[in-house]
């Protein structure tokens, strides 16, 4: 209901409307984004650089398992 409302005044709805909690923290070289998935279901969320949790490569897009958390570093 809350994403028609949003629709028919034109603004586009923030990315953690889905139940992901995201934040970006950046310092003059690096990003940090942190994601937190609040809901019963695996997610996918737009990502490039390194998954500092599993210590793996983002490419494209990180999977954010049911209840978890990830943090997607990228150095600019």
């Amino acid at each position: 209901m809350l994403l028609d409302v949003l629709n028919t005044a034109g603004i586009e709805a923030a990315r953690g409307l889905t139940g992901v909690e995201t934040i970006t923290r950046s310092t003059d070289t690096d990003d940090f984004l942190f994601l937190i998935n609040h809901t019963d279901a695996d997610q996918t969320w737009p990502a490039t650089g390194t998954e500092l949790l599993t210590g793996g490569t983002v490419t494209g897009t990180v999977l954010v398992p049911a209840g978890l958390t990830r943090v997607v570093h990228t150095i600019r």
